[in-house]
């Protein structure tokens, strides 16, 4: 009796430690849970408007870059993230040129690219997906913003990562912190995904557009607007590639595919006797880098942007080399028009924005007044 009693109230005894234990263990885990909640706030807050700002810029669900963001750097607290400023878990690859920083992953001690701030790792990522070399994410960019899930699923497919539950790991987390409530349908034009079909250069040469008809009638002498003009040695300057444009539709109340619009060409030219690049959308100068295997920080000089810009209008040039101090020989002034800017003027004509302010006697920061002569020599 006393044998059978004792064993109950061991039983007893070890079946209480059991559900202590399992207890103890549930709540660990919640506490983990709500430390990451309160993490993925934190970080939704932080960094929200970048996410929201790249979708307007590029098609890129807001939802999807932050739950990337989120999943990739452990709710913003990595080692990738906080020493390499990396958000999106981007490898070097072969042609990279900036800093780099070793991290065990799939394999020991590999390159990821460090950058110097958030703000680069969120522009590099939409650079990553809109121009990858081979292509491997153009197809998402037919999607609408407000698709996540296809988005996701399709980050899955094209190997962004290598775990199976990749994209359902995306989408509890859009759905677990509401981050779909950022995908708001937007109107503005979305730059391109890259699918490079074929391009004709020599029919893109005898097509290019008149220059718009000026209000005011400048001196003899004086360049209008510039106009691209093609390599002249097409044998050794072949063309770029041309790239194939998609924009969302404009109606809101679309959540499905968006429809494939015109072609996107880039044409190399030479302006001022330097080679330079003309395209038909916006461009971000780490996609120039990246395509012509030239370091960031050149290309950025050698266009002269600023940290907080460096990003080209369409229709202006991206040089590839140094700019002059002078425009070419020919060309005395240009006519300001609406809105232009000294750096853009500076780039029309390959000149140094130091060297045009010197000449009109103005400052970098200036707004040069619509109508007004600006001397080129």
């Amino acid at each position: 009796m006393d044998t059978t009693l004792f064993g109950i109230k061991k039983r007893l005894l070890q079946t209480a430690v059991m559900y202590c234990l399992l207890a103890c263990l549930l709540w660990q885990h919640s506490a983990c849970a709500d430390d990451n909640y309160e993490r993925a706030q934190d970080y939704i807050l932080k960094y929200k408007p970048l996410a929201v700002d790249e979708m307007k810029r590029t098609g890129i669900p807001a939802s999807i870059k932050l739950a990337q963001a989120l999943l990739e750097t452990n709710y913003g607290t990595s080692r990738l993230a906080t020493e390499g400023k990396n958000h999106f878990g981007i490898k070097c690859k072969a042609y990279w040129q900036g800093d780099t920083l070793l991290v065990d992953d799939d394999t020991l001690q590999e390159c990821f690219r460090r950058y110097p701030s958030v703000y680069d790792s969120y522009i590099d990522h939409s650079e990553f997906l809109r121009y990858h070399r081979e292509g491997y994410y153009s197809h998402l960019f037919l999607y609408s913003s407000t698709d996540y899930i296809s988005w996701a699923e399709g980050l899955q497919a094209a190997g962004y990562a290598t775990s199976p539950n990749y994209a359902k790991n995306l989408i509890a987390i859009i759905q677990r912190y509401h981050l779909y409530d950022y995908d708001r349908p937007v109107t503005a034009n979305y730059l391109p995904a890259v699918v490079p079909p074929p391009f004709n250069a020599a029919s893109y040469a005898q097509n290019v557009p008149a220059p718009p008809v000026q209000s005011a009638k400048p001196d003899a002498g004086f360049s209008k607007t510039f106009v691209p003009k093609p390599a002249f040695n097409a044998a050794a300057n072949p063309p770029l590639s041309s790239v194939a444009a998609t924009q969302p539709a404009e109606n809101p109340n679309q959540t499905g595919n968006a429809t494939p619009h015109s072609t996107l060409q880039l044409e190399d030219v030479f302006i001022n006797g330097l080679q330079a690049i003309i395209a038909t959308a916006d461009l971000h100068l780490s996609y120039i880098a990246a395509r012509f295997n030239l370091p960031e920080d050149d290309v950025y000089e050698f266009n002269e942007a600023r940290p907080t810009n460096k990003q080209v209008k369409a229709g202006i040039p991206i040089f590839l080399q140094p700019k002059k101090k002078k425009a070419a020989s020919g060309i005395a002034a240009h006519l300001v028009q609406p809105n232009e800017t000294l750096l853009e003027i500076s780039q029309l004509y390959g000149m140094k924005v130091k060297s045009l302010c010197k000449l009109n006697k103005m400052q970098p920061d200036e707004t040069p007044k619509p109508g007004s002569i600006l001397h080129l020599h």
